[in-house]
């Protein structure tokens, strides 16, 4: 998620994927030849895999390479990525835990495509096709289909073209088996970052930009109804992402100004209530641990606990992360990356941190 790029390349807005972690420069890559991506890490749901992306450094391209290991830092396998593409954003598993999607980008036609490789046989398969860019894949349920943001026109060249030809983003459906899309939304101004399922695959929550304006929206999946629930104003720069709670009654809202500063809102789904959770301090990365419980980081990359229902926050041991932290909720672990080249676990509470990449070392 995190990759410096020209305005004018709206080709590159993949990069939204990378707002809420510290940013990795060319320079940086040429003097440590091998980082972890900055797409982070992704655990899957049950518990025993890691997926993330390692960032190499070839003449003056930047590659990635995706990884696949167990939670204890063993049986680390690579899985084949198609000559000339490199790979982009975040890894998203499938609720068995058999497969991973993820977006390429094509180095020939710029366009950015969803694939996903079965985790057994490392046999990869594209899904979505078209000119055109395709963000942010989260499965379905039931391990059918896929969901994403497809941006149009964002292979287009030339400033000149750019400026005649903005892009238009919407929420879209892709079925695995028979790589048949569909348009879900009509706005064309979804962000491409800001969307998530609703409980049981009924809704999808998504932000709309208008202008100055950051709306959030809900669409009913099978009555193709798209309903506005709330408008956020002050959120015309920065990163904004949506989340919705475990038992979908939640809606987590992140705004991310800088590096540094970030806000934390909470709305009931059907837009209701909407209510500041945190200081600015201690707002960064949120991700769910339960349906009142949030993993957020500080400013100087300490994790945090914070009970929503209390209002408290509890710092998680003494460690220190320069990524988003994944929460393993089947192992009550957390793991995180160190300095952008190693990748850590600790105890849900904070306790026993134990490096896993690129080697095993003792608490």
């Amino acid at each position: 998620m995190y990759i410096a790029c020209q305005k004018s390349k709206k080709y590159l807005l993949v990069l939204l994927f990378v707002v809420t972690t510290i940013f990795i420069t060319k320079e940086g890559i040429a003097k440590a030849p091998l980082v972890i991506s900055p797409g982070g890490l992704s655990v899957s749901l049950c518990g025993k895999k890691i997926a993330f992306g390692v960032v190499t450094k070839d003449g003056s391209d930047l590659l990635e390479k995706i990884q696949i290991m167990h939670t204890d830092g063993s049986n680390l396998q690579q899985i084949p990525v198609s000559p000339g593409s490199v790979v982009t954003g975040s890894f998203a598993w499938s609720f068995n835990s058999k497969k991973v999607a993820f977006s390429i980008i094509d180095n020939n036609t710029r366009t950015i495509h969803i694939h996903i490789v079965d985790v057994q046989s490392l046999k990869d398969k594209e899904v979505t096709t078209g000119n055109s860019g395709d963000f942010t894949a989260k499965w379905s349920s039931d391990g059918n289909k896929i969901g994403f943001v497809r941006m149009k026109n964002i292979h287009s060249k030339g400033k000149k073209n750019l400026k005649k030809l903005p892009s238009r983003s919407n929420l879209w459906l892709v079925d695995i088996d028979n790589n048949q899309e569909k348009q879900l939304t009509t706005t064309n101004n979804v962000y491409p970052l800001g969307w998530d399922w609703g409980h049981n695959d009924e809704k999808c929550f998504y932000l709309v930009r208008k202008g100055g304006l950051i709306e959030v929206w809900s669409i009913d999946i099978q009555a193709r109804k798209e309903e506005k629930l709330y408008s956020l104003k002050g959120w015309e720069s920065g990163a904004r992402f949506i989340s919705c709670s475990p038992n979908g009654e939640n809606i987590l809202l992140f705004w991310q100004s800088s590096l540094v500063k970030g806000d934390l809102w909470l709305l009931k789904a059907d837009g209701s209530d909407k209510t500041k959770l945190s200081s600015k301090k201690c707002a960064l990365m949120p991700t769910w641990i339960t349906d009142n419980r949030i993993l957020t980081v500080d400013k100087k990359g300490g994790m945090w606990d914070f009970d929503i229902e209390k209002n408290q926050y509890k710092r998680l041991g003494l460690e220190v992360t320069s990524r988003e932290p994944a929460w393993g909720a089947k192992t009550n672990k957390i793991f995180f990356i160190k300095e952008g080249r190693t990748i850590w676990t600790m105890n849900g509470n904070g306790s026993n941190p134990q490096q896993i990449y690129p080697e095993i070392l003792s608490p």
